[in-house]
Formats: structure tokens, C-alpha cells, sequence
């Protein structure tokens, strides 16, 4: 390559020609090192048109192992010395870029706040390290930032303290009412259930936004047809505000078709369900929408003692089975309730363990099968009386604590 640069001798008056070798320092430079590096080895990135016989000449001289995905992507990996590092590097007609293996880790939260009491044994548990670990509840505060978190149930008491925040302000809202009765939650079940989500006191995502949408009347009742016309509801307005958008479902009856089928086209619209799987502790699959195919199903645990120690058990009413994806604390929650605007409840039942799974589904991003994939991926395992045909997965945010 070659430069050229002419300027005027303002004294005769002539061009001169000044040439510069800009190749002088010729061939490609490794790429610097984000992470802890693996000594010695190396991505090598090609260009993506490189031929086959040339990718295939190239591995073979650094007895590397290729990479061909698509039409596009071609690469090697090769553990490398100083000399074969140097000739990799000149072949720029065949390599667009090369840089160190890296360490690559589970995905892991930044948890830089750490609740005490007043906090629920559910929060603490989700981000613990099992249940021997119980100290405070490690998270982020800005955890469900930008992310909608649709409650259908019996309503919330948006004017409790629990869903106000100093710097937000009211994080809740009434989204729609399909069971009549007053905009607001009188039966106590779905702020309860709001506030293990995303409250400020006992929430997990504290910073998502809160909407609710009342398919259950005041006596916490309601029909498949109401509950429907709720998850419609949700799958039109997440498509309007295009937000990341979760639903907590902690409600059920006997096995509908409609109803999963209903809950599995809104997941198809790109928002995660968590559903309660029922508290008649028998197999999942006998209700709905607990049989959904598409959402995360939850069943509930307690804490409970084995040879002296403090262990995960499946809660005695808790339903089972395949249909189940994961278990999460719903034995003994405490949560906000509406009676008046500072007032908790301790409640129990699948219908406490389901919002844990909505809150953390709402720290993540990604579509709801990446969600449940993460939700199962980061899983601990150790529950005690399971059930037959369920998962021995318990809800866990991997955190890094930076107290």
C-alpha cells in the first residue's frame, strides 16, 4: 500500500512527491484480551469467502480444529507457539482476525444489594447458594427494569407502600378488569402475589412495572372464559407496548384445552407465563392451565429438616409430575396485603411459589423459551419428596456478590 502526500514549496513554487510505505508494518495483530485468557490457544477468524481447500490447508498447518457455520462464519481454533502465532497472523488473505480461547462462565447476576429483615425466606432462597445459606436476600434493585409484569388474579391494591418507590414512584397499575367489582383487589390474592414479583419490600424484580389484570372476582372466583379474555388482553397490550413482557397465573381449575391452548398462542406473541401448578397434590396434568405446554410450570417447596439439616421439600399439598418445570418457595410467604396500605400476609400455596418465577423471569432477557431454558439451566437440584415424573429443579439466580 502506498501514500502519497504533496505540498507547495512556497519559495520555488514546485510540487514535490513525498512517498510513505504504509506497509511497512505489514500482517494482522492479535486481538487484546477481554477475559481470563487460556494459555496458548487461540480463535482464528477467516474471511468469510475463504474457500474450503483453503480452510481445510490452513487447519491442517496448525493442527487446529475447524469451524464452518452457515455460509458465513469459518474459523479455527489452534493451540499456538510464538512462531506458528506469527505466521498465522501474515496470512491476512485468509484470516480477518485473531484472538485469545477466553474462560466463558455460567451467566451470573450482579447482585450489589443485600436485603435483611423485614424479607421473605423466598427471596433469600431464590439467590442462596441452597438452603443452608439463608442469610439476607442478595440481588440488584434495578432487577425487571424496562420489563412489564402482568398479574391476572384478583386484582392489585396499586396504592400500597409496597409497590411505591422514592425514585419510580407508583410501579402499579391497573391494566383491565374482567370480573367486576372495583379497580382495585379486595380478596388479598393477586397484591400478594404482585408483591412477591415485584415488590419493594418483598418483590424480586423491584423495578419492573406492575400491571393488573382482574379475571378472578372479589371471592376469588372466575370462569375460563374471563381468564381467557384476560390472557388475550395481555397478548394484545405487551404487542402494543412492545416491552418485555412476563404473567404470573396463580390460578387453576380441572383440565381445559381451551385455556392451555389460549396460553400457549401468548407465548407464541413473545410473553412468558409462569403458572402455579396447583395445590390438590396430585399430577399437574389433571388441570389447567398447570398443562399448558408452553409456560413455566411451578410447583411449591418449604423448608423442612433431614438428619438435623436444613433442607428443600416438595410443600405436602403441591402438585407434580412431568407437567411441572421447576419448584420455587411457596410455604409460609410473606408478602403484601390489601387491607390497608401497610399491610402483610403469610400465605401458602403454589400460587406463592409462581410469582417468585415471574420475578426472575423478568430480570432476563430473551424469548419465553430462552427464559425457561435459563430458569432450568440455572436450577438447583436436592429436592426432597418430589413427586413422581417431576423435575429436581429448584429456582436459582446465579449472583456475584460485590458486597
Amino acid at each position: 500500500k502506498l501514500q502519497f502526500l504533496y505540498f507547495i514549496d512556497p519559495h520555488m513554487m514546485k510540487f514535490c512527491l513525498l512517498l510513505t510505505a504504509a506497509c511497512a508494518a505489514s500482517g494482522l495483530s492479535l486481538s487484546p484480551a477481554t477475559d481470563e485468557v487460556i494459555k496458548g490457544e487461540y480463535i482464528v477468524l477467516l474471511h468469510s469467502n475463504i474457500t474450503v481447500a483453503d480452510h481445510e490447508s490452513l487447519n491442517q498447518r496448525v493442527k487446529g480444529r475447524k469451524f464452518s457455520i452457515g455460509k458465513g462464519f469459518r474459523a479455527v481454533h489452534a493451540s499456538l507457539d510464538d512462531v506458528s502465532l506469527k505466521w498465522v497472523l501474515a496470512q491476512e488473505h485468509l484470516v480477518k482476525n485473531v484472538e485469545h480461547n477466553q474462560v466463558v462462565r455460567i451467566a451470573q447476576e450482579t447482585c450489589n444489594s443485600h436485603q435483611g429483615e423485614p424479607v421473605s425466606w423466598g427471596q433469600v432462597r431464590t439467590t442462596s447458594s441452597g438452603p443452608l445459606a439463608l442469610s439476607n436476600f442478595a440481588h440488584n434493585p434495578k432487577w425487571g427494569e424496562g420489563a412489564d409484569i402482568y398479574v391476572l388474579d384478583t386484582g392489585i391494591r396499586c396504592s400500597h407502600e409496597d409497590f411505591k418507590d422514592p425514585d419510580q414512584g407508583v410501579r402499579c397499575e391497573f391494566g383491565a378488569n374482567l370480573a367486576g367489582g372495583g379497580d382495585t383487589d379486595v380478596n388479598g390474592h393477586g397484591t400478594h402475589c404482585a408483591s412477591t414479583s415485584g415488590g419493594l419490600r418483598y418483590g424480586i424484580a423491584k423495578a419492573a412495572k406492575l400491571i393488573a389484570v382482574k379475571v378472578l372476582g372479589d371471592g376469588g372466583g372466575g370462569s375460563n372464559a374471563g381468564v381467557i379474555g384476560g390472557i388475550e388482553w395481555v397478548a394484545n397490550n405487551a404487542a402494543k407496548t412492545r416491552k418485555r413482557s412476563v404473567a404470573n397465573m396463580s390460578l387453576g381449575g380441572g383440565y381445559n384445552l381451551a385455556m392451555n391452548n389460549a396460553v400457549d398462542a401468548a407465548v407464541g406473541t413473545g410473553v412468558a407465563f409462569a403458572v402455579a401448578a396447583g395445590n390438590e397434590n396430585r399430577d399437574a396434568s389433571t388441570s389447567s392451565p398447570a398443562s399448558a405446554k408452553d409456560c413455566v410450570t411451578v410447583g411449591s417447596t418449604e423448608l423442612a429438616s433431614s438428619g438435623g439439616t436444613q433442607v428443600d421439600a416438595r410443600s405436602g399439598f403441591s402438585n407434580f409430575g412431568p407437567d411441572v418445570d421447576i419448584f420455587a418457595p411457596g410455604t409460609s410467604i410473606v408478602a403484601a396485603y390489601p387491607t390497608t396500605d401497610d399491610t402483610y400476609a403469610t400465605l401458602s400455596g403454589t400460587s406463592m411459589a409462581s410469582p417468585h418465577v415471574a420475578g426472575v423471569m423478568a430480570i432476563y432477557s430473551g424469548t419465553p423459551d430462552e427464559l425457561k431454558k435459563t430458569l432450568i439451566a440455572n436450577a438447583e437440584s436436592g429436592i426432597l419428596q418430589i413427586g413422581a415424573g417431576s423435575p429436581d429443579k429448584m429456582l436459582h439466580v446465579p449472583c456475584i456478590s460485590t458486597r
